[in-house]
């Protein structure tokens, strides 16, 4: 074991909420991965501004977002949370996916969006599509959204101020399909053309390779202060 793994571990022996984490994307005036290798890169207009914990990513709904590596996100039993406020309402905007065009025209894998008040927790798999939302998003409030698969249920949860705390569940065996090249966004849709832009801010996305437990969504909402790891 080298230094860092060593380190690493100790980290995770201290904090369970590091056991599993394959990366922290905070947006404090960058597009580091915090606990991995997958930094991002800033695309069109992304900023900064004041999110829940430090900065948060800024989307113009334009052109703004994150691109990750390509096939940055291609996980089996997975977690995502963070938190997110919407300056306008959308047609439909994208938090975060992971989407690939197949031979045959399908766009499989998966993606959290916003739509007409919604929030929709998607998986993809060859034309079967799975779906999970919550309806009540409202422009200027802030969010804080887990979704996650243990590969028997789709599970999206969202928590917020004035005791909003509701969990969305779907029985399904559907895992994400995944092609050759998977396109890994913050804040939009596939990259190269920004389709679905996020208008508003998004902060502290962590992505598990697991599904989280419901106690350790309460530690990561932390009664509405928000955390950021590791």
């Amino acid at each position: 074991m080298n230094y860092y793994s060593l380190i690493n571990s100790m980290k995770k022996a201290v904090n369970p909420l590091l056991v599993s984490l394959v990366g922290a994307w905070n947006g404090n005036s960058n597009t580091n991965d915090s606990i991995g290798s997958n930094t991002g890169t800033p695309m069109g207009g992304l900023t900064y501004v004041a999110g829940k914990v430090g900065n948060a990513f800024q989307g113009n709904g334009s052109n703004a977002y994150v691109k990750l590596g390509d096939n940055t996100w291609r996980p089996t039993n997975f977690s995502y949370c963070g938190w997110f406020k919407m300056d306008s309402a959308p047609g439909g905007a994208c938090i975060l996916s992971s989407w690939g065009s197949s031979a045959t025209g399908y766009n499989n894998g998966l993606g959290l969006y916003v739509g007409g008040g919604a929030l929709i927790f998607q998986i993809r798999n060859s034309g079967t599509t799975k779906s999970v939302s919550y309806s009540g998003i409202s422009i200027g409030n802030q969010y804080f959204f887990s979704m996650k698969f243990d590969g028997t249920t789709m599970t999206l949860r969202v928590m917020s101020t004035g005791g909003i705390d509701q969990t969305r569940t779907l029985a399904s065996t559907t895992y994400p399909s995944f092609e050759a090249t998977q396109y890994a966004t913050i804040g939009a849709y596939r990259y190269g053309s920004a389709d679905y832009p996020f208008p508003g801010w998004i902060d502290a996305i962590d992505y598990y390779s697991r599904a989280i437990t419901i106690s350790e969504e309460n530690s990561l909402y932390n009664s509405y202060t928000g955390l950021e790891l590791p």
